[in-house]
């Protein structure tokens, strides 16, 4: 990442035309406008650091260009941007946003720590009093800063082949005029073009997540600051509206009737299919007892859940891919005066499910929800490779009905119940016996 950066000396040294890097503006093309941004402005700011009245490409701002204006900020300070305070410090902290997305890519987690230390930062600007005495101008800046880059996102990849491919096709005479220098031989400039060439690296696959973290927790904090609100303020009602505690939830299946869940998968928010939270494999031991699992940390109530599990008794398989009552289940667990502390679901014959709010210290539980599961083929050999508990490893199951019979022999009272009365009828209560 380090030589990647370095592409500002690459740039600054041979990139001696705007038209190596994006595309020339073409007529009639229109953009969205920014009070601090506009093409005049732009226009000025590229005069002002390069010294030159060229028209420069139309996305020259959003392109691997950028490194070179990045350091003739560091070097000349926000004067480069105009007169105007408030367009220096648009211009400032978009830089400053752009230079913290590229140093925090990495293998490394982007987390709520390292976006703090982050904003923090980059917060402690030249500007800071400006900001301090003039907060909704402040405010109205650091939200046009955020639209500008979600609406002309910032490309570093943009440009790099054209750039690789002037460095290799710079002659001395364009060398020389563009250093200073009075000579320098083929060797000397052989070498400084491959320097050249290994600095400009690919941009790492994190790059696209990492901005799309910076500006979440950027939006994120703008709200905070328009709400007027501590941090520890909004941080608890952004939980409180999203549904985010510490919550357990357990499975359970009748007494009678055990199951071996095969697959647990919550989907964490409405819209987010990937934003989900995985169990291993589950055993419901010795049924009717409860199997807990304590989720880490705070997470979001669930939203949706995928289920797969066998059923002994009947030796079926069951899928159940349902949306949960979040609403209901955010009101009984979220609510502080609630007895609520946990979810459970109970998994009886013919697929049926049932949904409780669950007091876990005194058993207490409502009913939130009833879903019906359908049957679902699973190979015994899929079963197997994610950990069968009725399994001998010397001598494992040819079939379903093989590992039938070994699981019923860890449920005797089941296997006998099973032997004198066959299968439950579907209208049977099911957890008359605990």
């Amino acid at each position: 990442m380090n030589k990647f950066l370095n592409l500002t000396l690459a740039f600054s040294i041979l990139a001696s035309s705007y038209g190596c890097v994006g595309k020339q503006p073409q007529p009639g093309e229109t953009a969205p406008s920014f009070p601090y941004a506009t093409p005049e402005i732009k226009q000025q700011i590229a005069k002002n650091i390069y010294n030159t009245n060229t028209p420069i490409p139309e996305d020259f701002f959003e392109t691997a260009s950028y490194f070179v204006m990045f350091q003739t900020l560091m070097d000349k300070g926000p004067e480069v941007f105009g007169n105007n305070i408030e367009q220096q410090t648009f211009w400032y902290y978009l830089f400053r946003l752009r230079f913290r997305i590229m140093e925090e890519i990495g293998p490394h987690q982007i987390d709520d720590m390292r976006l703090g230390a982050a904003y923090t930062e980059m917060m402690q600007s030249p500007f800071l009093s400006f900001i301090e005495q003039n907060p909704e101008k402040g405010l109205t800046i650091f939200a046009d800063v955020i639209r500008y880059e979600e609406t002309f996102p910032f490309n570093p990849q943009k440009g790099v082949e054209e750039a690789r491919q002037k460095i290799k096709n710079t002659t001395k005479e364009e060398y020389l005029a563009q250093t200073g220098l009075a000579e320098i031989s083929d060797e000397d400039l052989a070498q400084q073009k491959e320097m050249s060439l290994q600095w400009i690296e690919d941009v790492p696959d994190t790059f696209a997540p990492t901005r799309q973290a910076f500006l979440e927790a950027y939006k994120q904090e703008l709200n905070r600051l328009k709400s007027g609100k501590s941090s520890e303020e909004f941080i608890q009602e952004q939980k409180d509206e999203r549904g985010i505690t510490e919550y357990t939830v357990h499975f359970q299946a009748p007494k009678l009737y055990p199951a071996e869940i095969f697959f647990a998968e919550f989907q964490l928010s409405p819209t987010d299919e990937d934003m989900r939270y995985s169990y291993p494999k589950i055993y419901i031991q010795n049924g009717g007892n409860l199997n807990s699992i304590r989720l880490e940390n705070e997470k979001p109530l669930p939203h949706k859940i995928d289920l797969i599990w066998y059923s002994i008794i009947e030796n079926k398989s069951y899928l159940l891919q349902a949306f949960l009552p979040f609403e209901e289940i955010k009101e009984k667990i979220m609510n502080s005066d609630a007895e609520w502390d946990a979810i459970l679901f109970t998994l009886a014959p013919y697929g049926l499910v049932e949904l409780f709010a669950f007091n876990q210290a005194n058993g207490n539980k409502k009913l939130l929800a009833f879903f019906q599961a359908k049957e679902k083929d699973l190979s015994l050999q899929d079963f197997r490779l994610a950990g069968a508990e009725y399994e001998n490893p010397s001598a494992p199951a040819e079939d379903w009905a093989e590992y039938q019979q070994n699981a019923l022999k860890s449920h005797p009272q089941a296997a006998q119940h099973f032997e004198q009365n066959g299968l439950p009828k579907k209208d049977e209560n099911f957890w008359e016996e605990k």
